[in-house]
């Protein structure tokens, strides 16, 4: 008998753990990958792909696949809602399926207001 109690199953060997440099690296990499890059991809080409209705807007960031462009006040926002289908097929052609799964549009704080 190993000396050790007839509940607990046997266990691989331990190793050694994996320094945490290693892991860091490549949670970095993943989430600088996945929205990080893709909105830099896409602000260098906003105007190109959005089109001549979206001059003034400003895309912001993209959290869990939705693009956050901002708008600069309320009433270009409703109209640019109606939009917002085609802005996404547009930015799915030029970028690939997934690249941005939705559009959500945030009205712009005014500069003098804090």
């Amino acid at each position: 008998m190993s000396g050790r109690a007839k509940y607990l199953p046997d266990r691989p060997a331990p190793r050694d753990p994996t320094p945490i440099t290693e892991l860091l690296g490549g949670i970095v990499e993943a989430a600088a990958g996945s929205s990080g890059t893709r909105l830099a991809r896409l602000k260098v080409s906003w105007q190109a792909v959005a089109g001549e209705s979206w001059v003034g807007t400003e895309p912001m960031t993209i959290r869990g696949g939705t693009l956050v462009v901002e708008v600069p006040n309320g009433a270009r926002a409703s109209l640019l809602r109606f939009e917002s289908d085609a802005l996404r097929d547009r930015i799915e052609a030029r970028f690939g399926p997934g690249f941005v799964t939705g559009i959500q549009l945030r009205v712009a704080r005014p500069a003098n207001r804090r």
